[in-house]
């Protein structure tokens, strides 16, 4: 589970730095997650690498560059395939870290 991080981001950093320099979406350079939610009660999830804890009250994603922590009451993840992952429940708070 652990990650090794190049400093100053490496190659992904290098485009993520050009991207917003140049004033477009890092997302259009590099591949990044993307989170859409509807309201409280569902959250969609592109580009993660897996769920690494799974309980009613918490989810943590691994995700490209990040950890998303949702936690919340009566989580529940309806579907999940390479591409994404969809989440339904109330969503209480989401928490990014490294």
């Amino acid at each position: 589970m652990g990650r090794k991080k190049k400093k100053g981001g490496g190659f992904r950093g290098t485009l993520a730095a050009a991207a917003e320099k140049i004033d477009i979406p890092v997302s259009a350079i590099v591949k990044t997650s993307r989170i859409s939610m509807d309201g409280n009660r569902q959250m969609v999830l592109e580009g993660h690498e897996g769920i690494l804890e799974y309980e009613t009250n918490i989810v943590r994603i691994n995700c490209m560059d990040m950890i998303v922590t949702v936690e919340g009451t009566d989580l529940l993840v309806k579907a999940m395939n390479p591409d994404g992952l969809s989440l339904s429940g109330i969503i209480k708070k989401i928490e990014f870290s490294d």
